[in-house]
């Protein structure tokens, strides 16, 4: 199916070509990111770092208040960055934050340390993921706005999947062995596919 699917894609999207293709693919690598992190943090916080179900879901909507905080900045100041450069700070913003919040493995590092980090990530989310929604209508011609637009979307439900998928058998085949090392391989690769967007965000 994911073979298949990925034909509905423009072409040049697996080769990341400049301009809208590598649009399409940073819009499926940054969701996966973040997507693919924010699953296993929760349970993170309760498993490991004991925190109540209410207070793990709290750390969730600090993140989805960052991913606000961004959306509606690029949506009304900029202070006159164009959208290209909003992807590049909103995937650097991105990358640095799952790094901080990673940092909650270890009970050494407090917990709103952590928290911080994922707001963090929630605004680069909030910079980087509406940016690439105009960036396809815009280097879209009017008669193929619509088949891009879909496109998006198939990009990020791609990714993220496949992201899921991975994280998720990683997870399994190591926390009966190594906890640590199991949630540390989701967050680095969740952090490998940030930086990845970071540079695909240059081809734009």
């Amino acid at each position: 199916t994911v073979c298949c699917a990925w034909q509905l894609l423009p072409a040049g999207t697996l080769r990341l070509a400049r301009g809208l293709p590598s649009v399409i693919a940073l819009r499926g690598i940054a969701a996966a990111a973040f997507f693919g992190f924010e699953a296993f943090l929760p349970l993170l916080l309760s498993r490991e770092r004991g925190l109540s179900p209410l207070l793990a879901g709290v750390a969730l909507s600090v993140g989805a208040l960052g991913w606000f905080s961004g959306s509606w900045y690029q949506g009304h100041s900029r202070a006159g960055w164009s959208r290209p450069r909003l992807l590049k700070i909103g995937a650097c913003f991105m990358s640095l934050g799952i790094v901080i919040s990673a940092g909650a493995v270890w009970p050494v590092i407090p917990v709103p340390v952590a928290i911080a980090g994922w707001a963090l990530t929630g605004l680069g989310m909030g910079l980087l993921y509406p940016s690439l929604s105009v960036l396809t209508l815009s280097l879209s011609p009017p008669a193929q706005q619509g088949a891009n637009s879909s496109a998006l979307q198939l990009s990020e439900a791609i990714a993220v999947a496949g992201m899921l998928a991975l994280a998720g058998a990683l997870f399994a085949a190591l926390l009966a062995s190594a906890t640590a090392a199991a949630y540390l391989s989701v967050f680095a690769l969740a952090w490998l596919l940030a930086v990845a967007g970071l540079l695909v965000a240059r081809r734009v």
